[in-house]
């Protein structure tokens, strides 16, 4: 049987043909009109198919650059990254992104904002509700707004696990309890929804020596990775120890689905019999564990059960991979904090 893009050549021996063959391709109206409905959710213009019509081809990126400059396109981008990450999806509330522990005093500030320009107490009562679903909404768009503004600007696309900040507005801000020092920043403090990069102060705690430990006085930001919204759409517990959270690390930003590596175990119950750390020791578990636990391992200081940012009391867990990345390890003096 012949592949595909095979052709017989003289005596009998197959020779390679265009893999391309017999392709038919689209006309130029047509991808126009694919690419703008995908992108933007609308229709060529009539300058658009003009320009397309008269220049072929060649004038399709620069089409394409207008198209994705449309304010329509950020939020397709949105849309799209949000099908993979699921970010808004998270249970508990909005609020619940930001931790008790850290947030007690400001992440339900809606509850006492001073709403007396709004009238009579029944007028106050609908404000307020307005007020708290759009803070509930401006909280969900916020790992999602962190992608459009490195699009936006230009960035480079790595900063989605290496950005430095995190996208605040005037009432996620309020909710993180820094929007004093970020008023000013704002063009409408007023508005939930006009974004700015800020990077958050080392989070503080409700218990004595449980505050994060930072050299520079900042939250370690790491894109995506430490947004609160995405550390809470995709927990830990004291078994699963993170290992969530680093199979995801590989599914959305390598590419890799860890659950592939090797067949599922067929019989669990034998190997634990015959293994003390079976996850440290039977091939049949070190073969996807010797990737994913030091992975997870990272993730150590977000061990919160209850909320997201929090060092397990009693230091990370010996029993599995130490931290660390496709077989470099994390520095000894930090592996087990």
């Amino acid at each position: 049987m012949k592949e595909p893009g095979m052709a017989a050549a003289e005596g009998g021996a197959e020779k390679e043909g265009n893999f391309l063959e017999g392709v038919v391709m689209l006309e130029d109206a047509r991808l126009l009109r694919r690419a703008t409905l995908s992108l933007a959710g609308r229709l060529p213009t009539a300058e658009e198919s003009a320009a397309l019509a008269k220049g072929g081809l060649a004038a399709l990126d620069g089409l394409l650059d207008g198209v994705m400059r449309e304010e329509a396109f950020y939020g397709r981008l949105a849309e799209a990254f949000n099908d993979i990450f699921l970010v808004r999806g998270y249970g508990d509330g909005a609020e619940s992104a930001l931790p008790y522990d850290n947030f007690e005093t400001t992440r339900h500030w809606t509850q006492t904002h001073d709403l007396s320009v709004a009238g009579d107490e029944k007028a106050q009562e609908k404000a307020r509700y307005k007020l708290a679903d759009d803070y509930r909404e401006a909280l969900l768009r916020e790992p999602l707004e962190l992608i459009k503004h490195i699009v936006r600007r230009e960035r480079p696309f790595t900063e989605i696990v290496t950005a430095d900040y995190i996208m605040e507005s005037p009432y996620t801000a309020r909710g993180y309890g820094n929007f004093g020092k970020l008023r000013e920043r704002f063009r409408n403090p007023d508005d939930p929804f006009e974004y700015i990069p800020v990077r958050l102060d080392a989070l503080k705690s409700r218990e004595e020596g449980r505050g994060q430990k930072s050299a520079t006085g900042f939250y370690p930001h790491a894109g995506m990775l430490t947004v609160f919204q995405y550390l809470r759409r995709f927990p830990t517990t004291e078994t699963n120890r993170n290992r969530l959270r680093g199979r995801m690390f590989y599914e959305h930003f390598l590419g890799v689905d860890v659950l592939d590596l090797a067949a599922r175990v067929s019989d669990a119950a034998g190997v634990t019999a015959r293994f003390e750390t079976p996850v440290m020791q039977a091939p049949e578990c070190v073969v996807c564990h010797r990737t994913l636990d030091p992975v997870a391992g990272l993730f150590q200081d977000y061990h919160s059960l209850d909320g997201v940012f929090g060092p397990r009391r009693e230091g990370w867990f010996k029993d599995m991979f130490g931290p660390g990345f496709e077989g470099e390890d994390m520095p000894p003096d930090q592996q087990w904090r």
